[in-house]
C-alpha cells in the first residue's frame, strides 16, 4: 500500500490510525478520479435512488467489498488487527501469516483462537453499541488503576507528579493562580507543569466520566458537521439509515460471508463485555452499600 496523507494538526490524526490512513487516501483518490470524470463529460445529472450503486459519483458497494484494498485491509480486519496481523505490523512474519490466512480460509479458525486469547488477557472489553457502558466501565476498570498510581507517593507515576507540581511552584510563586484551571463540568482539576505537560489533581473515576461526557459531547457534534459537509460534496449520495435498507440481501451476506472470524470474534466480545457490565454493577452496589453503612 503507498497511498498516505500528511496530517496537518499536531495531535492525532485520522490519518495517523489504522485503517484510516491507508483507507482516507484510498476513497479520496477514487471520489476525485469520479468526479473529474464527470467534469469531462459535463455530466450534472445522475438517475437513481440507490446511493450504494452510483459509480458516477462514489464507489458502488458491490465493486468496493470485492477490491483488492478492501480484502488486504477491511475484511476480517478486527480479527488480525487483535491478533497483530494487519497490513500495518512492524514484522515480516506477520504479513506472512496475513496473506497465507487470506489465500488459505480455513487457516482463519487457527487466527480467530489467537484474537479470543488476547481479548480474555485484556483488562478491559469494549463494545461500540455500548459506548457509555463502555466508557464507564473503562473509567472504573483503568481509570481507577492509573489515579490509584499517580496519589500514590512511593510509584514513579505519584513521584513524578509531585516533582512536576513542585518545580512548578518554585520556579513561579504566582504559577497557581495562572495554571490552575478547570474543565466546564467543574469535575476536574487540571494543572500545567514547568515543561508544559499536564498533571491530574484529586481526579476520580465519576469526575474522568464527567469531563469525558463533555469531551465526546462536543466531537459527536463536530463529527457529525464533518459528515454532513462531505455527503453535500458527493450529492446526491447520502449513505442513510433508509439507504442502507436498500442493500440486496446477497450483498449482505457475501460481506457476512468476507467477515465471518470479525462475526464470531464480535459475538465472543460481547460475552465477556457482559460478564464485565454484570461484575462492574457488582462493585458499584457494593461500594453504595458500603458508604450508606460508614
Amino acid at each position: 500500500m503507498t497511498f498516505r496523507l500528511r496530517s496537518k494538526t499536531k495531535g492525532v490524526s485520522t490519518l495517523d490510525i489504522w485503517p484510516w490512513k491507508y483507507l482516507v487516501p484510498w476513497m479520496r483518490e477514487d471520489l476525485f478520479a469520479r468526479r473529474d470524470a464527470r467534469y469531462s463529460r459535463e455530466l450534472d445529472i445522475i438517475e437513481g435512488s440507490d446511493p450504494y450503486d452510483m459509480e458516477d459519483f462514489a464507489m458502488p458497494l458491490q465493486e468496493y467489498i470485492s477490491h483488492p484494498v478492501a480484502r488486504d485491509i477491511l475484511h476480517n480486519g478486527v480479527t488480525f488487527q487483535v491478533a497483530g496481523l494487519t497490513n500495518n505490523s512492524y514484522t515480516e512474519e506477520a504479513h506472512e501469516v496475513r496473506h497465507c490466512v487470506q489465500k488459505y480460509k480455513n487457516l482463519g479458525k487457527y487466527v480467530l483462537q489467537v484474537a479470543k486469547k488476547r481479548l480474555d488477557d485484556m483488562l478491559y472489553v469494549g463494545l461500540t453499541e455500548e459506548h457509555r457502558e463502555s466508557a464507564t466501565m473503562f473509567a472504573n476498570v483503568v481509570g481507577s488503576q492509573v489515579i490509584s498510581q499517580l496519589n500514590a507517593p512511593n510509584t514513579s507515576l505519584g513521584s513524578t507528579v509531585k516533582t512536576e507540581q513542585s518545580s512548578s511552584s518554585d520556579s513561579d510563586p504566582d504559577s497557581g493562580e495562572h495554571q490552575n484551571s478547570t474543565l466546564d463540568t467543574g469535575a476536574n482539576e487540571i494543572t500545567s507543569s514547568g515543561s508544559g505537560e499536564a498533571t491530574v489533581l484529586n481526579m476520580t473515576a465519576g469526575k474522568l466520566m464527567g469531563a469525558y461526557e463533555t469531551c465526546i459531547s462536543k466531537l459527536r457534534k463536530a463529527q457529525s458537521g464533518r459528515r454532513i459537509t462531505s455527503l453535500k460534496r458527493i450529492s446526491p449520495v447520502n449513505f442513510s439509515k433508509e439507504a442502507r435498507l436498500q442493500v440486496p440481501e446477497e450483498v449482505l451476506q457475501e460481506i457476512r460471508s468476507l467477515n465471518d472470524l470479525d462475526l464470531e470474534l464480535y459475538e465472543y466480545a460481547r460475552v465477556i463485555f457482559y460478564k464485565q457490565h454484570k461484575t462492574s454493577l457488582l462493585i458499584t452496589e457494593k461500594g453504595q452499600h458500603i458508604k450508606q453503612c460508614i
